[in-house]
């Protein structure tokens, strides 16, 4: 895939759409941090102990447990970030997350490449992970909510 089909594949996403095109392409460039993956393999496997977190370019994948493999949680799309929390806060994964077809794109962050980025883009990034930390919580307080008005 080229920088330039990256570029373009990351422009249409939230957390990449607040930037210039030069910065799409400068994030593009960083080839190494991009991984294609096929149908049924996973992106993360629940328990492991890896702190990279990832952004979902392009396909989907779903989301897992091991107690129940064939209950689907969730379905994740583009733009959608995986592993954060592990990332966050050191704890192991929670949950499987396995792609649905061949040639889902991700983009890796460490915390080495979150430190060479620049700091317009980490800060975009870090505001993302802050984002969907607090649609999280308040997705559970409505479900909570729900479950006690019944």
């Amino acid at each position: 895939m080229t920088g330039s089909t990256l570029a373009d594949l990351i422009a249409k996403l939230p957390v990449f759409k607040v930037f210039s095109r030069s910065v799409q392409e400068q994030i593009a460039s960083m080839d190494n941090n991009f991984l294609r993956f096929h149908a049924n393999e996973p992106i993360v496997r629940e328990m492991s102990r890896e702190r990279d977190f990832f952004i979902l370019i392009r396909g989907s994948a779903r989301v897992t447990r091991n107690k129940k493999p064939d209950q689907i949680i969730a379905t994740l799309r583009p733009g959608a970030i995986i592993g954060e929390m592990a990332f966050l806060s050191g704890a192991t994964r929670s949950s499987n997350v396995i792609c649905n077809e061949n040639g889902v794109v991700v983009m890796r962050v460490t915390e080495l490449s979150l430190a060479q980025m620049s700091p317009e883009v980490r800060e975009q990034i870090k505001d993302s992970l802050i984002e969907l930390l607090v649609e999280r919580v308040n997705e559970m307080n409505d479900r909570l909510l729900r479950l006690a008005s019944k």
